[in-house]
C-alpha cells in the first residue's frame, strides 16, 4: 500500500466549539491510504494564498483566498496563460475571503464575501477587475451567497444567523444618501450598499 499526506484545514464553530473554548482554524497532518491513486490534475494553477471560494462561468475560473484577494484565471487555461500574465488579481477585503459567487453575462459580476463582515460586487471584463460595491449588513462573518436564477437579486448568509437579500444592479445606489456621496467620490472608490 502508498501512504500519503494532506494538510487540511479545520474551521472551529458551533456551540460545541464555543463550550470547549475552541477557536479559529488549524491545520490538521493526515496520512491515509487509497486502493486508488489520485488522478493526474495538468490543468492546475498555483494561487498565492489559500482558496476560501470558487465560482466559474465559461472563460474564467475566480477564487476567493483568504489573503482577501479575487483571483481570475482563464477556464480552459493553457501552458501560457497559467504564467502571471493570465491571471488577474484585485485586492477586495482586508480579511480572508469566505464564498464567491457569479453573475454571468458580457461582463461577469463576481460577489465575494469575507470575514469582515461584507460583501464585495466586482465588475469583470475581457482587460480588467473593478470592484464596484461594498456591501455592508451583516455582524458576524460572510459564510455564503446566491443569485436569483433571474440574476436581480442576491442573497447573503452569515454567523450572525441573517439572511439578507440585495439588489445586483451596477447602476443604482440603495439609498438617496449613498446616490449623494456617488456624485462627490472618484468613480475608483466602490460604493456602500445596504440590504433591501
Amino acid at each position: 500500500k502508498q501512504w500519503y499526506q494532506r494538510r487540511v484545514a479545520i474551521t472551529a464553530g458551533g456551540k460545541y466549539c464555543e463550550r470547549e473554548g475552541l477557536t479559529g482554524e488549524r491545520i490538521l497532518e493526515v496520512f491515509y491510504s487509497e486502493k486508488r491513486s489520485f488522478p493526474d490534475t495538468p490543468e492546475e494553477v498555483e494561487v498565492e494564498d489559500w482558496v476560501g471560494g470558487i465560482a466559474l462561468t465559461d472563460g474564467w475560473v475566480y477564487g476567493g483566498l483568504y489573503n482577501g484577494i479575487i483571483t481570475r484565471v482563464p477556464g480552459n487555461p493553457t501552458r501560457e496563460s497559467r504564467t502571471s500574465s493570465g491571471i488577474s488579481t484585485l485586492q477586495v477585503h482586508e480579511k480572508p475571503i469566505k464564498c464567491v459567487s457569479v453573475i454571468k453575462g458580457e461582463g461577469d459580476v463576481i460577489i465575494t464575501g469575507s470575514l469582515d463582515q461584507n460583501l464585495a460586487m466586482v465588475r469583470s471584463e475581457a482587460d480588467k477587475m473593478e470592484q464596484v460595491f461594498v456591501l455592508k449588513g451583516h455582524t458576524e462573518t460572510v459564510n455564503c451567497s446566491g443569485v436569483s436564477p433571474s440574476q436581480h437579486q442576491l442573497a447573503s448568509g452569515s454567523w450572525d444567523t441573517f439572511l439578507k437579500i440585495w439588489t445586483t444592479s451596477l447602476n443604482e445606489p440603495c439609498d438617496e444618501e449613498e446616490k449623494k456621496k456617488r456624485r462627490k467620490k472618484s468613480s475608483s472608490e466602490p460604493l456602500l450598499r445596504t440590504p433591501l
